[in-house]
């Protein structure tokens, strides 16, 4: 029994010398992609979200792997105004939403990574996970904030079409990023994240026009008012009369989003009182 429980000592003592346990804030820019974006890249700088920011602890082992829980707050937001081609224009849809996700990511360290001080400063890394997030699309009318959700503009919550669609949803991330080794008890980095979404209505833009009078019965006024905002561009006061059925959003390709951050990770964990801990970690391309 003896002999038992020293081999499982050094077994544990052996895996807390090649771990290291690490805390992360990041500041960075969060970008919506979907249904509102133009067909060329410079038509969306105006799209380019707002301020995000991210903590997070990470778990590496061995130097090789790394595995990453995080938080994020960001906002995101999308309009018809910004694109190039007039169809959208006149379109005149537009959203904001403040974004709030939780993932657990897998990080790969493509030449190691030392997370006390040594030799290796630059650590360049693959990642990829699962998320969930929660969003609220708004916008803004007559000098008012609304949220689209509950308005059902694509005739959601009403028996002829189905549920509103839910404000929490399932994504999928991956990315790559670097870690700047800047002394023994933390670091600086970079990374850039691409999320796709397992939603359509991150901007509530899916499917197709409902009627004007069909959605007014079906869901009141506002709901109709806000689901087609041609005549506003127009100047109209009066409502346009498309038949249902015409093309609103494009329900086959779902939404995404984008974070590029610059992170400040601390060591939680010492170097020193894992004894030869730092020995255990191996870079596999040249050091710099």
């Amino acid at each position: 029994m003896k002999s038992i429980w020293i081999a499982a000592f050094t077994i544990w003592s052996y895996v807390l010398v090649g771990q290291g346990l690490q805390l992360g804030l990041g500041l960075g820019k969060s970008v919506y992609w979907g249904d509102l974006n133009a067909p060329e890249f410079s038509a969306n700088l105006n799209n380019n979200g707002g301020l995000a920011i991210q903590v997070f602890g990470r778990y590496n082992y061995l130097g090789k792997a790394g595995l990453k829980f995080g938080a994020l707050l960001g906002k995101i937001k999308g309009d018809d105004a910004f694109s190039s081609q007039q169809w959208q224009i006149e379109r005149n849809l537009n959203f904001r939403s403040t974004l709030f996700e939780l993932s657990l990511m897998g990080e790969y360290y493509i030449f190691g990574f030392d997370p006390f001080a040594g030799e290796q400063i630059f650590s360049p890394y693959i990642t990829a996970g699962l998320a969930g997030f929660y969003f609220n699309p708004t916008t803004d009318y007559q000098g008012n904030t609304y949220e689209l959700q509950p308005l059902g503009t694509e005739g959601q919550g009403s028996a002829a079409y189905g549920k509103k669609y839910s404000k929490y949803a399932v994504s999928v991330p991956f990315g790559a990023g670097a870690i700047i080794k800047a002394g023994q008890s933390f670091d600086v980095g970079f990374e850039v994240v691409a999320r796709k979404a397992f939603t359509d209505y991150i901007d509530d833009i899916s499917t197709n026009y409902i009627n004007y009078n069909e959605l007014l019965a079906l869901n009141g006024e506002l709901s109709a008012k806000l689901s087609d905002r041609t005549p506003e561009y127009f100047g109209n006061s009066e409502p346009l009369q498309r038949p249902t059925g015409l093309k609103r959003g494009g329900s086959s390709v779902k939404d995404w989003y984008f974070t590029a951050m610059v992170n400040l990770v601390f060591n939680i964990t010492d170097s020193d009182s894992l004894g030869k801990r730092k020995s255990m970690y191996k870079s596999s391309c040249p050091r710099f």
